[in-house]
């Protein structure tokens, strides 16, 4: 659990150097996906 709590921090520095958009896209935005198929609502 930590170590993907540590990866995303990672993404979330690397928005700051980079294209957010593409970042979001081909990053966050895939996780927050993942999340939300483990945790139905």
């Amino acid at each position: 659990m930590g170590n993907r709590k540590s990866s995303f921090n990672c993404t979330l520095f690397q928005c700051r150097t980079k294209d957010k958009r593409s970042i979001w896209e081909s990053e966050i935005k895939p996780q927050l996906h993942v999340l939300s198929m483990q945790n139905p609502r």
